[in-house]
């Protein structure tokens, strides 16, 4: 663990700093979830049998302000790289994606044990399943980026929605588009907060999200999301996050790749678009919304090279900064992803670094990276 940040965090502050204990790992913090006194965290291990590296995930629970290891997740595949591609967790359930299934692990006292693997159609081998997943309680949705429409329209793209019953996780509903185009990357990103999913499609047009509604197990034709002020290759939609009433979509390449994050409200059954955030003149920002999480009336949003990572929270009818969260090295040294992964379940904030490093030398032996948690 690291001392405190020299920087300022609002009323947000420094708690830990989270690296992996692990000697031949790196890259840790890729991915990051969090769910009360859990977390997930995502890094790259050195495969004992070949010269590569295989992907693994530390649960992390927490003591105090500590984190410690829990569990160690690894994929069945022994050359997966991919594994912990994309994390979700709620609760005593956590899924990791990689390509072509994901993995759901329940927590039985202090152990975690993989109890179903979940796949997507078999004869599209490469449509992108489970490089996204969310969970909130006993749904858990899975983007299939490339899945292709009836055989017909190449990579438009899909999710499918799987629910519980006891201990077993079978198929409900395979999502779509309702104006499925070639290429437009639906599933790219997903989340769910109770009764609604949120797709992210950031090649469709100049990008969109699309919200379903639940409908006792199948879910309703989507409403279509789109940013008031549209472009081109914005990349809306590469990034979303819901929760409850309000909903954060990301879009990392707008304005020459400074990028913005878009928030949308529900009033009854209609979403608009109540909010625009965007970083500071003086934070000249690469990728900013290229991760995005939200829980309740607070919003988080990262970029993709360095920090600082932006906390805003409902002020009335506007979504006011609140906090600027930094590592604590001025400047960030090598671009070491502060922000690229992102993460809130109450009051705390879990930010990946997957390129940090205590070195001053830019190579891969030195990208250990890390995580941090502020509340």
């Amino acid at each position: 663990m690291s001392t405190a940040p020299t920087f300022p965090s609002g009323n947000w502050s420094y708690q830990t700093r989270i690296v992996s204990s692990n000697p031949n790992s790196t890259y840790f913090g890729y991915t990051v979830a969090i769910s009360g006194n859990y977390a997930l965290v995502s890094y790259r291990d050195k495969h004992d049998r070949a010269p590569r590296f295989i992907g693994v995930v530390d649960v992390l629970k927490r003591n105090g302000q500590t984190w410690t290891p829990q569990a160690k997740l690894t994929s069945p595949d022994q050359n997966d790289e991919l594994f912990g591609k994309s994390l979700a967790i709620s609760g005593d359930h956590a899924v990791v994606g990689t390509s072509g299934a994901a993995y759901v692990y329940s927590r039985n006292g202090q152990a975690w044990t993989r109890n179903a693997k979940l796949t997507g159609d078999p004869n599209q081998p490469n449509d992108g399943f489970g490089l996204t997943v969310a969970i909130d309680g006993d749904t858990i949705v899975v983007g299939a980026a490339n899945w292709t429409n009836g055989g017909q329209i190449d990579h438009s793209g899909a999710a499918y929605v799987f629910g519980r019953n006891g201990t077993q996780w079978s198929q409900l509903d395979i999502l779509t588009a309702n104006d499925p185009d070639t290429g437009s990357d639906f599933g790219c990103s997903v989340a769910i907060s109770g009764d609604h999913i949120l797709i992210g499609a950031s090649w469709a047009d100049s990008g969109a999200a699309y919200v379903f509604g639940r409908n006792g197990t199948k879910w309703s034709q989507p409403d279509i999301l789109t940013a008031d002020d549209p472009q081109p290759y914005s990349g809306f939609g590469s990034s979303v996050a819901i929760s409850g009433d309000h909903i954060l979509i990301g879009a990392s390449g707008l304005l020459d790749q400074r990028g913005a994050a878009y928030v949308f409200g529900r009033s009854g059954t209609k979403w608009s678009q109540v909010d625009k955030l965007t970083a500071d003149a003086k934070n000249p920002s690469v990728h900013f919304g290229y991760s995005v999480a939200i829980d309740g009336d607070t919003a988080v949003v990262g970029k993709f090279l360095n920090g600082p990572v932006y906390v805003f929270q409902l002020d009335q009818q506007t979504w006011t900064k609140k906090a600027e969260l930094n590592n604590g090295k001025d400047p960030h040294p090598f671009n070491d992803t502060f922000g690229q992964s992102v993460a809130i379940s109450g009051d705390d904030v879990l930010v990946g670094a997957s390129h940090d490093s205590q070195s001053s030398a830019y190579h891969q032996s030195a990208l250990r990276g890390a995580a941090y948690v502020f509340n």
